[in-house]
């Protein structure tokens, strides 16, 4: 039978919302001339087969929820963004990310060339056009699953209007559902990270099960990656939080209470949560725990060696403490601040361990960091390599075969920057035989991941039964003791003011107040070069924020390179004599992402760039790898240093902020920072620790084994 259609035209547009810098407008249409069976009353939603004219050239047509509004009557909601479909050049990137090892270029091409945008349906996606294209048959049936899936989902979901920013929450959900199964509960794909309120689109009905199952998950995943709660304790607050929460995503139709052990039991839920005592956890986060636990527990239960170490005069008590105990202890954690010879302790323990004739192996989380180690050991008997690469995790995902570190000692460096879900797969993958040692400064920024667990094993009080050995290096080493900028960062964790600050000629202070701080920051610069007589190339620019360090790139650029040598890659222009910062680790070149050099020469479309004496040539395709350098932003200016350092803190970054984002970008400086920001903003960030030390039951599990 053929559906019935009425037509609808926009009359107002209600509301709209910004999400995850999408403009997504949602529309409430004013139904004109409605027919249908259901009587539509205050807050009962039925669905409606209607098309809908956008403008006088465009109309959508679908299945869209009709409901009755008290001030506005009978409404519909309509996802005004299918208005606005992906450019041809953007819906083929989406493709190839889609059918990755699947389809090569020239196949997804064909098919793009024949069906356009509706290449993600089953109707025109056959056995036999697959065939013509030369699908080898063995890849046939996969190809057609994966477009059924994304055809439900696309139906489901009011069209293509948050593909691009779903694809890769998509794509992890389509290896394990079926198009069956999302058609049954579209809500699923909540579970891989697509966001609620992108599953309403065209499927609101709010009073559903799976759908409150759905913005519970979303809730408590929100807060693990904001504060880094790995679970939420179920209390009356909570459950207010809860309600309010759904609340804010349903908009028309409100719920007052919500029976907490009735939706995790429901279906699947199961399968999706782990309520222990009254800690709800997502089912994954709790096993999370679990195993790092396991691990730890294993671990500090092996017996403490008697390995002699004489302590040495060029080290400090701590250091030499630290390297004596690290080499006997089956789990070691060594903290310290700015200029305590973390790495030179580092250094100093490798240095031991290769004259035992023992097997070591130094981890860190970003490429940059373990090319400086290894530069620093400079002994061959020493791997240096990322998290990552040592236990064969592929492009930063979960996937895969990973492969076991086997080495007799593996020094971690680093660990503020670790989050626990790869902490995980580190702690699993050590042999069981191997001893631990973790080193870094938890105040530093905590993990993008959820839970900082490095500052959790740091500040934990471990039963007596294991074998862990804790040490804190105090001792100044990179700079005195009374530098302004060691004691600057000192006071900014002990909770001062910007009028606490000391200012000298190692540490600048300059309040913004309602001024444009760029202006005052370019300025300021160019007043630092003139006074002590330096090089742009000797200061590191840091801000927050992506945007302002993109601007203040393309001024520095302009004001101090007045190179004609270019050439423009994408919306960028590299100069001759630029500095660059590789963004992404290329183990071929040997070059990895916050790796900082200059460009030499440009020839040929081709841009090279020497790396601290190491020569590599970028075409213009690697050279998407590259990006200007004279700012950066204080994520990933962690594990580097530079002589001069100026701080920039902008008004756009004023949500951003927190203690440890001051601290970070202050102590890169080796011997002078100047910190800019209005002094009501940086007392803001004084005033904030980073959100991402929540709720977690790690130490009890491994102080005694359950919660």
């Amino acid at each position: 039978m053929d559906k019935k259609f009425i037509k609808f035209k926009i009359q107002k547009v209600l509301f709209s919302e910004e999400l995850e810098g999408e403009f997504l407008f949602r529309t409430l249409a004013i139904a004109k001339d409605i027919s249908c069976d259901d009587d539509i009353n205050d807050g009962i939603v039925v669905k409606i087969d209607c098309i809908i004219e956008v403008s006088e050239d465009f109309e959508i047509e679908g299945t869209y929820d009709v409901f009755f509004d008290k001030k506005f009557g009978q409404c519909l909601y309509l996802p005004f963004a299918s208005a606005n479909p992906y450019n041809d050049k953007k819906f083929i990137q989406i493709l190839k990310y889609i059918f990755k090892n699947i389809l090569n270029n020239n196949q997804i091409n064909l098919l793009y060339k024949d069906f356009g945008q509706k290449v993600l349906n089953s109707s025109f996606v056959k056995r036999n056009v697959l065939e013509e294209i030369g699908v080898e048959d063995d890849l046939i049936e996969e190809v057609i699953r994966i477009v059924k899936f994304y055809e439900t989902y696309l139906n489901a979901c009011s069209g293509a209007n948050n593909l691009l920013k779903n694809n890769k929450n998509l794509k992890n959900a389509s290896n394990d559902f079926s198009s069956d199964m999302i058609k049954d509960n579209i809500y699923y794909l909540a579970y891989y990270g697509v966001r609620v309120q992108d599953l309403d689109w065209g499927y609101r009905s709010y009073l559903n099960k799976e759908r409150t199952q759905a913005c519970l998950f979303q809730y408590i995943s929100e807060r693990f990656k904001k504060n880094g709660d790995m679970f939420v304790k179920i209390d009356k607050n909570t459950i207010n939080d809860i309600v309010n929460y759904v609340n804010l995503i349903n908009r028309q139709i409100q719920v007052k209470d919500i029976n907490i052990d009735d939706i995790i039991s429901y279906r699947n839920g199961k399968e999706m949560f782990k309520k222990v005592n009254n800690f709800l956890y997502i089912r994954n986060n709790y096993y999370i725990e679990k195993d790092i636990s396991k691990c730890l527990r294993n671990l500090s239960s092996k017996k403490i060696c008697e390995i002699s170490y004489d302590f040495q005069d060029n080290l400090s008590f701590s250091q030499n403490l630290a390297i004596k105990n690290s080499i006997n202890y089956p789990l070691s954690i060594i903290t310290g601040g700015p200029g305590t010879g973390k790495s030179f302790t580092i250094t100093e323990i490798v240095k031991k361990i290769i004259s035992l004739q023992k097997t070591v192996m130094v981890l860190s989380p970003t490429g940059r960091v373990a090319d400086a180690l290894s530069k620093k050991i400079n002994d061959d008997r020493c791997i240096c390599q990322t998290i990552h690469r040592g236990i064969g995790l592929n492009n930063l995902e979960y996937v895969g075969s990973l492969k076991d570190i086997n080495t007799d000692y593996v020094i971690v460096d680093e660990c503020s920057m670790i989050d626990i879900i790869l902490f995980k797969y580190l702690i699993q993958h050590i042999n069981k035989n191997s001893k631990l040692i973790l080193v870094g400064d938890y105040n530093q920024l905590p993990p993008i991941g959820g839970c900082n667990i490095f500052k959790k094993l740091v500040q934990a009080d471990f039963n007596s039964s294991f074998n862990i050995f804790k040490i804190k290096l105090n001792e100044i080493h990179r700079l005195s003791s009374i530098s302004s900028i060691i004691k600057n960062s000192q006071n900014i964790i002990n909770g001062c003011k910007t009028t606490d600050l000391i200012t000298d000629n190692n540490f600048y202070y300059i309040d913004a107040g309602n001024f444009d701080t760029e202006k005052i920051a370019i300025k300021a610069i160019d007043n630092f070069i003139k006074q002590r007589n330096v090089n742009i190339d000797d200061i590191m620019i840091l801000n927050p924020n992506n945007n302002f360090v993109r601007n203040i790139n393309k001024k520095i650029q302009e004001k101090y390179n007045l190179e004609n040598c270019s050439i423009k890659i994408g919306n960028r222009v590299f100069k001759k004599g630029d500095k660059v910062v590789q963004i992404k680790n290329n183990y071929d070149i040997g070059v990895f992402n916050g790796n900082v050099g200059k460009i030499i020469d440009i020839s040929c479309d081709n841009i090279i760039v020497d790396f601290d004496s190491k020569i590599v040539k970028y075409d213009k395709n690697m050279a998407k790898e590259l990006d200007i350098a004279y700012a950066i932003t204080i994520h990933k200016s962690q594990g580097s240093e530079a002589q001069y350092v100026f701080v920039i803190i902008d008004k756009n970054s004023k949500n951003m902020l927190n203690m440890n984002l001051i601290y970070t970008a202050i102590t890169r400086a080796k011997e002078c920072c100047v910190l800019i920001g209005a002094s009501e903003d940086i007392n803001l960030a004084f005033s904030k620790s980073a959100e991402n030390n929540g709720n977690s039951n790690i130490i009890k599990l491994i102080n005694d084994g359950y919660i």
